[in-house]
């Protein structure tokens, strides 16, 4: 997905550029079903040093970070549904309930729900059109 490779080339690229801290990789695993204090406490750092880790790591700190990767989670499983059930999607994303699901639809996406998942449906469609319509030489 496009959230985990943009977080994949710009951990490559701190890494290159200074050094990753070893916990980076288990504190966002840990944020995904834990708050910043407790993951912190877990790693054994302060809270104010994981938010400065992910800040320089991410570009983003660590809530920004967990609500991008709800985002994309509820995202995801609407594309690979039908007959969907936004209540039940919301919950199973990590939303309180379907009214912040579709918050955060217009907030990160700039759409609703159902609109964002038809453009993303064109935009499949029209590289699938692309990638038919190229010629490729014929091999002797």
């Amino acid at each position: 997905m496009l959230l985990e490779r943009a977080i994949a080339e710009r951990t490559v690229r701190t890494t290159i550029v200074g050094a990753t801290p070893r916990f980076l990789h288990q504190a966002l695993q840990n944020l995904q079903t834990s708050g910043v204090t407790t993951v912190a406490r877990e790693l054994g750092i302060s809270e104010r040093h994981l938010r400065r880790v992910l800040l320089q790591a991410l570009g983003v700190g660590p809530k920004t970070y967990t609500r991008l990767k709800r985002f994309a989670r509820a995202v995801h499983a609407a594309q690979s549904g039908r007959g969907i059930h936004w209540s039940a999607l919301a919950a199973d994303a990590g939303y309180y309930d379907q009214a912040h699901l579709i918050a955060d639809f217009r907030s990160i996406a700039g759409t609703t729900p159902q609109l964002l998942l038809a453009e993303l449906r064109d935009s499949e469609q029209s590289a699938r059109d692309e990638i038919d319509q190229v010629r490729f030489p014929v091999m002797r």
